[in-house]
């Protein structure tokens, strides 16, 4: 039991591996299609590549600086003091502003990228940078930032050149270099830089113009830009284009005018601070010299000299309380003078003073906001109108924002008033304790007061106007160029060995594809594979036949289908394993007429004979008989004269070929009215039991079973019935028909022959003793030494003739 669980196992191994094999076989059996495919898709990639102008990248690292880290503080931190700044860098803000497309045309304006000069059908533009020709506006670059033009520009000498429209060839004229000419986007100048040599005369440039819309959106999808980590503030600026040095020109064209925009903010902030702090300054100026002349008349009016020893019956508490009221008075002044500031400015584009010292954080805040929506509205105006919606959109912030601050500052002054009236109440309450002091110098003590809230006023402004200068000279941007714009110099598209790698799966896949779906829907039997499903066993596989003549069999004959029918014979013995006295009756038929039958019922006949045996062939297709003209012989008498004829033996049927195996056959006879009912027929019983007496071997060549009733009349006198199918000529559906008269035991005993099979198809592929492995042990020698010579031959005629042309 264990033995044949072993057995069976390795069976089933045995037949995967088998289907592995005959699968790889199928597709190498047509290697030369891959090969030729391979190579026109490799050829195809290789012209690809030498026509695609390869692109290289550059990259570039910048450090985002954190605010706090700057040394001196900007303008926007002037009060810092007051705890109302905040430095944290948002570097995705970062990235949105290195990519806006405001800064995308400030970068095509300054390396002049919207017009394209290069050498006409030259892949690869060699000489960015170092063009010889240059093309600018009569009156102002900026009106060719909206002009799509294309031209070809022919130089003809060092003086002259031709101008061409791509679109149409039309030409528009020959003009001169450094002369001003009309064309179709206005007047223009085209001059020679210094790159311009001798060697370029005649040749033929492409002179592209590109809108600065257009060029700008190309710019911001060609650049990358993304966090090097998460933990760091450091960027990486990414490009791709054709050419290295426009790559690393770009680049830091991008960080220098980001950084210059950043500093250009700052200044602006600075700038307004400083205008507002000098307009105080002249007010408060004239207030204290005003001040000051009260004071002075005061004293001479009144006759005052010296009040200092009276101003000691102050008390302690009354000097608190004077502090307060200048602080206060000081908050308000200040609060007094934002408010009237505003009135005075009613326009979007004016700064307002940032952190002045108020202690209402929400006020600091609101004129931030308000300042970077001004900001955001000036940098829009540069590439827009007022028309624009976004920046209709901005003014509606800044109108909110103002009504906002205008309502906090009157909250603000409200609040200051009232608490200034209460710090007022308090020093009544405390100098009406001072009785001592005399009138005068109450009314002169609120005089000096008035002057020491505007000194003191006076000199925070004048601080903080030094502090503002300061900034504004020590001015920074907000990053640090950690490493400059550098390629490896190894194109990242094309990528060569991808495409070539692609390429190669394409040109192997295709004829592999190709192979698989005609083999899906090929119904044809091919090979001994696809008769693996029928419930029949297979009793041979015969090869192509090469040799002239139907007789293949023979004791002189030593060939691969000679050895074949050896093959069929030695399992013919096989199937008929049951041991009787009388002869065997052997049938041969087939679904359809053309498989063969009559060719292998006459070939395994002669094989049978080559034993010893004595063998008789009976032609039984009495509808379209083919047997006769294999023996060449006279039709007219047969096995049709004997079922009509009564008084006929079989032996006066029986003719004899006069070949050397002498085999002993009987014709179909004349084509009768009734073959059915003849093979019907008592007579039929009669010959059949007849010739099984004399002969050890009957071999009937019967009519196509798939076609008329005849084989199934004549089928349950067989001890073996062989149904052949012609490889890549039956259907495989036919193959139903002997799985149906099998089944519903029509026939009995039945094997399959498949004929005219290619010799790699066969099941000598795997190890059934010939074919493969030579097809007997020498058999066959003589056929293979004469298809080498002949294909020596070939060979040696094809190299000739190649040479003789």
């Amino acid at each position: 039991m264990s033995e044949n669980n072993n057995t069976s196992i390795f069976n089933e191994k045995n037949e995967e591996e088998i289907s592995i094999l005959d699968i790889v076989n199928r597709y190498l059996s047509n290697w030369q299609w891959m090969a030729i495919s391979i190579f026109i898709c490799t050829l195809i990639a290789f012209l690809y590549l030498r026509s695609t102008t390869p692109k290289y990248r550059s990259n570039a690292k910048v450090l985002i600086k954190d605010e706090d880290n700057q040394g001196l503080s900007s303008s926007i931190d002037i009060l810092e003091d007051l705890g109302l700044s905040n430095r944290n860098v948002n570097l995705q803000n970062e990235i949105e502003l290195f990519k806006s497309l405001t800064l995308m045309k400030q970068v095509s304006n300054k390396l002049n990228l919207c017009t394209r000069i290069k050498v006409k059908d030259d892949i690869i533009n060699t000489r960015y940078g170092k063009e010889p020709i240059s093309l600018n506006s009569c009156s102002n670059d900026s009106l060719l930032y909206n002009k799509d033009a294309s031209w070809n520009l022919i130089i003809k000498n060092d003086k002259k050149f031709v101008l061409v429209n791509q679109k149409d060839d039309t030409k528009f004229g020959t003009f001169t270099f450094d002369k001003p000419f009309n064309s179709p986007i206005g007047e223009i100048i085209i001059k020679k830089t210094d790159f311009f040599f001798k060697t370029d005369n005649l040749k033929k440039y492409s002179v592209r113009l590109i809108p600065l819309q257009q060029q700008a959106l190309q710019l911001k999808e060609s650049i990358t830009i993304v966090p090097v980590n998460e933990d760091a503030s450091v960027l990486r600026i990414s490009m791709e284009g054709t050419s290295i040095k426009k790559n690393n020109a770009i680049i830091n064209s991008l960080i220098q005018l980001h950084e210059q925009n950043v500093i250009d903010d700052k200044r602006e902030i600075t700038k307004t601070t400083s205008d507002f702090i000098n307009d105080r300054i002249k007010v408060i100026t004239q207030e204290l010299s005003l001040v000051e002349e009260e004071g002075q008349n005061y004293k001479t009016d009144k006759n005052l000299t010296n009040l200092q020893s009276d101003g000691l019956l102050f008390s302690e508490k009354n000097k608190e309380l004077e502090v307060k009221i200048m602080r206060t008075a000081i908050e308000k002044e200040l609060a007094e003078y934002m408010n009237s500031y505003l009135d005075e400015h009613n326009g979007y584009d004016t700064l307002l003073p940032s952190n002045l010292g108020f202690t209402d954080a929400s006020i600091a805040s609101t004129i931030s906001q308000y300042n970077l929506n001004v900001l955001k509205r000036n940098r829009l105006l540069k590439t827009s109108n007022t028309t624009n919606p976004l920046v209709i959109a901005i003014e509606g912030q800044i109108s909110d924002i103002k009504t906002s601050l205008k309502s906090s500052l009157e909250n603000m002054l409200t609040s200051l008033k009232i608490k200034l009236n209460k710090l007022y109440s308090e020093q009544r309450q405390n100098k009406s304790k001072i009785s001592s002091i005399p009138e005068y110098e109450r009314e002169y003590r609120s005089i000096v007061r008035q002057q020491q809230i505007k000194e003191n006023l006076y000199l925070y402004l004048l601080q903080k106007r030094e502090e503002n200068e300061i900034a504004m000279a020590a001015t920074l941007g907000n990053t640090i160029i950690i490493d400059e714009p550098y390629s490896s110099g190894i194109p990242v598209s094309p990528n060569k060995k991808i495409i070539f790698l692609s390429a190669f799966l394409i040109g192997l896949m295709f004829p592999i594809g190709i192979i698989y779906f005609n083999d899906l829907l090929d119904n044809k039997i091919r090979s001994v594979k696809d008769l693996e499903n029928i419930p029949i066993p297979l009793a041979g596989d015969i090869p192509t036949k090469t040799e002239k003549g139907y007789l293949v069999v023979s004791t002189s004959i030593r060939s691969s289908i000679s050895e074949a029918f050896r093959m069929l014979r030695t399992n013919i013995n096989f199937l008929l394993h049951e041991k009787t006295n009388n002869g065997r009756v052997i049938l041969v038929t087939s679904a359809i007429k053309g498989e063969g039958k009559t060719f292998i019922a006459y070939n395994l006949a002669n094989s049978l004979s080559l034993t010893k045996k004595k063998v008789l062939i009976m032609g039984m297709d009495l509808r379209a008989p083919k047997l006769t003209s294999l023996f060449k012989s006279n039709n007219s008498i047969g096995i049709t004269n004997y079922l009509i004829d009564h008084k006929l033996k079989y032996e006066d049927i029986v003719q004899i070929n006069d070949d050397e195996n002498k085999l002993n056959y009987i014709t179909s006879g004349p084509v009768p009215p009734n073959p059915s009912e003849l093979l019907h027929s008592a007579r039929m019983i009669e010959l059949i039991d007849a010739v099984r007496k004399d002969y050890d071997y009957i071999i009937v060549d019967t009519a196509p079973i798939g076609i008329v009733a005849d084989t199934q009349l004549i089928a349950p006198f067989a001890d073996l019935t062989l149904f052949v199918a012609r490889a890549n000529y039956a259907d495989k559906r036919l193959m139903e028909i002997p799985k149906a008269l099998y089944r519903a035991k029509k026939i009995k005993n039945v094997a399959l022959i498949l004929n005219d099979i290619k010799q790699q198809n066969r099941r000598s592929y795997y190890g059934y003793g010939y074919g493969g492995y030579g097809y007997g042990y020498g058999y066959g020698e003589d056929e293979i030494k004469e298809k080498k010579k002949r294909s020596f031959l070939n060979r040696f005629k094809r190299e000739k003739n190649n040479k003789l042309k």
